[in-house]
């Protein structure tokens, strides 16, 4: 009795978006250099292999932080990708201080920010950014502009305020309908998700004061997403 051949029963797999570092089996998988950032003022951070650091520079005339932005060059438009970054530093200083890590439409221009006077030289995922969501370490919650909040600040529950060591992983899952983004705190979904995501996005972080930092320990492509638990909150794009 013949046997069809498993070459033809099987779909060709897709190219990985990312490059997946190599293993050790003794030791975490950990990022040796960073893919190419976008930076939207390069004197604003400090790179180091895959550790980002807020600089001094980048203040406003009252010495009060201002939130700027960097972004993952490659463009993502298929694939469950998973983005895994450590909290190295929250304490640079007393005053206020808040890295943010999420995805932008990457159809829209890094410099499209809220029109009001309060966001005027700011460039915070989220926040100012139009069409963008992040989970903030100040507390935890997901920030966000997007066209269901007809592009005003809003925040909702996810996890609560980040401190250094925390492991944070985004999961961007473009395959399926709609498509999805989680967040995970040391291995713990949390309270809410984003679905109705656009055809594209981009990576991205925005930090506010110098000194606060982190690093980049993975960037990998999945096969399946992880189920939404039924008790997360849905946040539409749109």
């Amino acid at each position: 009795m013949g046997h069809s051949s498993s070459s033809q029963s099987k779909s060709t797999p897709k190219s990985p978006v990312f490059d997946e570092p190599p293993r050790d089996e003794n030791t975490p998988a950990r990022l040796v250099s960073l893919p190419r950032l976008l930076i939207v003022d390069p004197s604003h951070f400090i790179v180091d292999r895959s550790t980002i650091t807020r600089s001094t520079l980048g203040l406003n005339t009252e010495l009060c932080p201002i939130e700027s932005p960097l972004f993952i060059e490659k463009t993502i438009t298929e694939g469950v990708v998973s983005i895994t970054i450590t909290i190295l530093s929250l304490s640079a200083s007393d005053s206020y201080g808040d890295i943010r890590f999420g995805l932008l439409d990457s159809t829209v221009s890094f410099s499209s920010i809220n029109n009001s006077l309060y966001f005027r030289f700011d460039r915070a995922l989220g926040r100012s950014l139009l069409n963008s969501v992040a989970i903030t370490s100040y507390n935890g919650c997901l920030k966000f502009t997007l066209p269901s909040s007809k592009h005003n600040p809003e925040w909702q529950f996810c996890h609560y305020a980040l401190t250094e060591g925390d492991c944070v992983r985004m999961e961007v899952d473009m395959d399926s309908t709609p498509r999805k983004v989680q967040f995970f705190v040391n291995g713990k979904d949390g309270g809410s998700y984003v679905s109705g995501l656009p055809p594209s996005v981009k990576i991205g972080f925005s930090v506010s004061n110098f000194g606060l930092s982190f690093r980049i320990d993975r960037i990998t492509q999945h096969e399946h997403p992880t189920p939404i638990t039924p008790e997360m909150k849905e946040i539409r794009w749109n």
